[in-house]
């Protein structure tokens, strides 16, 4: 139990990085107040998962089938 911590320590760390640039971006640009450049940050946001982030994650899931 405790190697499966110590090794799920660096993951959780990295999603909570992860997370925290986009929470990072909205609040920069929420204090601009502006509603179109907020919403441009968040349309920029919802963009990179999907294009970003889906498609590495989904190599990554098929690299692990492949490789398994």
């Amino acid at each position: 139990m405790v190697n499966i911590m110590k090794n799920a320590i660096p993951s959780v760390i990295a999603l909570l990085f992860e997370v925290a640039i986009e929470v990072v971006s909205m609040s920069f640009a929420g204090h601009l107040n502006d509603p179109i450049i907020l919403g441009g940050v968040g349309m920029g946001m919802v963009m990179m998962n999907v294009f970003c982030l889906g498609v590495s994650l989904g190599l990554s899931g098929a690299i692990d089938t492949l490789v398994s």
